[in-house]
């Protein structure tokens, strides 16, 4: 039972950091959009800082390490869901388009330090990867929808690294 009660622990304190963060965020980017349309408006110059990197970095860390986590809980808390194998192809193409957005989300990050950032990002989604793909080899969940968030977070992780390399490709060439 205190297993169960570490794991809440975990969750609730990274679940705070990431809406602090996001809170953040939302502030000096309203900041920002304040100041587009007034140079006036001088309280961005002192929010600049809170948002641009730092803000981004633990927003982006964070629903990863979250989506991360849910992939090991989900190898060893399996689901009942019923369904046959419809939920688990769902939680697939949830995984694809949620890696799309974030890959898309990295493209559009406009900041200087954009170059350490995605590479931050990138070295986070080998990582995680490589976790997964262990806990695969060692635990052998079934591809069924028991271990829906399992895979879910599996090919979230794998759209990303597969989108970061031909990101990277692309960046190689031109």
């Amino acid at each position: 039972m205190r297993i169960g009660l570490f794991f809440d622990l975990v969750f609730t304190v990274i679940s705070l950091y990431i809406f602090a963060f996001i809170v953040i965020h939302s502030l000096t980017k309203t900041f920002q959009l304040k100041m587009e349309k007034d140079p006036l408006f001088d309280i961005f110059t002192i929010s600049e800082y809170f948002h641009f990197f730092i803000s981004h970095l633990v927003v982006y860390s964070g629903s990863k390490i979250f989506i991360f986590l849910i992939g090991i809980l989900g190898i060893f808390f399996p689901l009942s869901v019923g369904g046959g194998k419809a939920p688990l192809y769902f939680a697939i193409l949830v995984g694809l388009i949620f890696s799309i957005a974030n890959q898309i989300g990295m493209m559009l990050y406009r900041v200087k330090e954009k170059k350490h950032f995605v590479r931050i990002m990138n070295l986070e989604t080998f990582i995680a990867t490589f976790f997964l793909l262990t806990m695969y080899l060692l635990e052998r969940p079934k591809f069924s929808s028991a271990h829906l968030l399992f895979w879910l977070s599996s090919f979230f992780f794998l759209f990303c690294v597969l989108f970061s390399q031909i990101r990277f490709k692309r960046y190689i060439k031109s």
